[in-house]
């Protein structure tokens, strides 16, 4: 499905964008079955396997997702699965990459059984897990939802687990850092457990505070944040 296109004469002529059709059909029946979008939910963070990764992990393929955090009591726990798994595939198709098996888990519907491949300490294993409905608490952005600074910076709401877990003081409000893909502007910048309190200067209590910040931010242009990292303030400046 066409969305936009890039053009430098004003005419039909330029980079086209458009939205896979069976995503779209997805989104719709979703919508209206259940009156809103029911995404499928693994329970963990993960990123994209470098050649690097893979030689400290002592791992010889090249795609895959790599599981960096286990969610307490979510499904991929309850399955058994591990940080520093290598997720290679899922319900019998291969994993590309991490974009690719969040796509692949958020259209499978909550309540189904599935068989994920991993690679753990150079053996392969098959988890069966049950997939939860994602939670309105774990909103996250995806890579595709902005495109500016901030695109790839994955947030969810501090949950009295996560507090207590990493030791942030009930007056610190604001968005936790999940993950951060290796190709957004903001990796090497921002780190996992970040905690975003601003957003140019906008107040940042919620996800819903932090999209609607991230909103009005064009595709060129920087931005600064309020951060809460290991006890400290600091503000961070994200470039295009």
């Amino acid at each position: 499905i066409n969305t936009a296109i890039f053009s430098t004469s004003g005419g039909y002529m330029g980079i086209g964008f458009a939205i896979p059709s069976n995503m779209a059909k997805a989104v719709m029946q979703s919508i209206i079955e259940h009156g809103k979008v029911i995404r499928g939910w693994l329970g963990v963070t993960i990123q994209n396997i470098t050649p690097e990764l893979a030689k400290h992990f002592g791992i010889k393929e090249d795609h895959g997702a790599l599981v960096t955090d286990v969610v307490k009591d979510g499904p991929a726990e309850k399955a058994g699965f591990k940080r520093g798994d290598l997720i290679i595939e899922f319900d019998e198709k291969p994993v590309r990459d991490s974009t690719n098996l969040r796509n692949m888990v958020a259209n499978t519907p909550p309540g189904k059984r599935v068989a994920v491949r991993i690679i753990r300490d150079g053996e392969e294993k098959i988890l069966y897990v049950v997939l939860g409905e994602f939670p309105d608490n774990l909103a996250a952005v995806s890579p595709s939802e902005y495109n500016n600074v901030m695109r790839g910076v994955y947030v969810q709401e501090i949950t009295p687990d996560l507090r207590a877990k990493l030791d942030i003081p009930d007056k610190v409000k604001g968005v936790i850092v999940t993950n951060i893909d290796d190709d957004s502007p903001a990796y090497g910048v921002l780190q996992r457990n970040d905690v975003i309190q601003e957003v140019d200067r906008k107040t940042v209590e919620s996800v819903k505070d932090y999209k609607d910040a991230l909103s009005g931010i064009g595709e060129d242009e920087g931005v600064l944040l309020l951060v809460y990292r290991k006890g400290g303030y600091i503000y961070i400046t994200i470039k295009p």
